[in-house]
């Protein structure tokens, strides 16, 4: 079965594709199409934002996808400061990989080690009568320390892993054995694997 994950990264793509290797889905990307429609990504949480994404992809293509979008938390941080949804953006400003990682590794600095936490949320469209969304523990990441030093490893689309130390080792991402991946994974096959079944014995 295809089906489109509404994004342009192609690290992101890669990794859902990991996640649900063997489910017999075929994961495109928006990449894979000649026009791409804009989303204005205007919700106070991440459910919003993926719901509003999911729609307008499917409105017009007119094919099962699915949209993911993820907010961050940070302890330490001031109200005005913490990133929520807007991850990627300060001040209007949309910053790239390199900027995104001097951006939070000053705020490290500036504060102390901090304690942050994402939260993930989906939404999947398959047709107009199947929408399916969910925001949950499953699909979100553990707790973890962002560091001022960065790590001299750099994977495009993921820029926050240079400065990620795991709790409570202190050992960057790149470096941990942590199982995070797998809970991910897990939760996310899971998603799948209750929305799908009834909907493709319906169009076979």
């Amino acid at each position: 079965m295809e089906i489109l994950f509404g994004t342009t990264n192609s690290a992101k793509q890669e990794t859902m594709r990991r996640r649900l290797d063997g489910m017999g889905l075929e994961i495109l990307s928006l990449r894979d199409f000649a026009s791409v429609p804009e989303v204005q990504e205007a919700g106070r949480d991440p459910l919003q934002n993926a719901r509003t994404k999911a729609w307008t992809y499917w409105r017009f293509y007119h094919r099962p996808v699915f949209s993911c979008d993820t907010g961050l938390w940070i302890r330490e941080l001031p109200e005005h400061l913490q990133p929520g949804v807007q991850v990627r953006r300060r001040d209007g400003h949309r910053m790239e990989d390199a900027e995104m990682t001097a951006y939070y590794a000053g705020l490290a600095e500036q504060y102390g080690r901090l304690t942050a936490q994402y939260q993930n949320a989906i939404c999947l469209i398959l047709d107009e009568k199947h929408c399916y969304e969910e925001m949950s523990q499953d699909l979100s990441g553990d707790p973890f320390w962002i560091t001022d030093r960065p790590h001299p490893k750099t994977v495009e689309g993921y820029p926050l892993d240079r400065i990620s130390l795991v709790i409570p080792s202190g050992e960057y991402y790149y470096e941990s054995d942590s199982q995070e991946e797998d809970h991910l994974r897990a939760g996310f096959r899971r998603f799948f694997r209750q929305r799908l079944p009834d909907w493709e014995r319906e169009h076979q």
